[in-house]
């Protein structure tokens, strides 16, 4: 069974770093994972707003803690995706589905998959 769940994400990292009162390097943060996913989500936010879009956002989690990262329904469509950083292999990548649009990586900054 899928619950829904409520998230909060700031309209900007430097607010959640002041609320948090850190502002230590990255490689010094214990928080990256959730840095990245604010930043994409509001990526997101910041793109409906723009082009006055009137998507509907969701966070699922289920009691086994599998969860959807970022939920956008539109004219009927949903949209399922999936946030990651991986500091070990060094890179960030935003899914749709099983397939890649965006890939960060340290070398090459950002690649896109198409």
């Amino acid at each position: 069974m899928i619950k829904r769940s409520r998230r909060i994400y700031y309209n900007d990292n430097g607010i959640r770093n002041a609320v948090l009162s850190d502002f230590r390097p990255l490689q010094l943060r214990d928080d990256i994972v959730k840095l990245w996913e604010n930043y994409v989500v509001s990526e997101f936010h910041k793109r409906k707003a723009n082009h006055a879009l009137y998507h509907r956002s969701y966070f699922w989690r289920n009691r086994n803690g599998a969860k959807v990262d970022y939920l956008e329904l539109a004219d009927n469509h949903l949209k399922a995706y999936e946030i990651k950083y991986d500091i070990t292999h060094y890179y960030y990548s935003l899914k749709i589905g099983t397939q890649i649009v965006l890939l960060f990586t340290r070398i090459s900054r950002i690649r896109t998959k198409g």
